[in-house]
């Protein structure tokens, strides 16, 4: 990971702010406690940056609210025998507390 100041780089080349990166990680370290030896921890990681730049591009406001919850769904749905991952639309209609 690049580091310019007190910010890191994504994956296209934006800044994302320290306590971002942060959070990031809690949400990764999380996951990969709560999936481990079921679901490599790269892949972990992979999901929840992915779901945070998707996240962030349609629903800035609540990205934060729905990160954890989508990654750990899409997780669920990579280890099943369809590997079936929920889509942002579909995450996004149920209220975060049912998830």
């Amino acid at each position: 990971m690049n580091t310019h100041g007190n910010c890191a780089l994504n994956s296209v080349g934006r800044h994302l702010p320290r306590n971002t990166e942060l959070y990031l990680a809690d949400v990764t370290n999380a996951l990969a406690e709560e999936f481990d030896g079921k679901i490599d921890p790269q892949v972990v990681r992979d999901v929840v940056r992915d779901s945070y730049e998707r996240l962030m591009a349609h629903v800035p406001r609540t990205a934060y609210h729905y990160l954890e919850p989508w990654a750990r769904q899409r997780l669920l749905g990579r280890m099943t025998a369809w590997g079936r991952e929920p889509t942002l639309a579909e995450i996004l209609t149920v209220p975060t507390q049912r998830l």
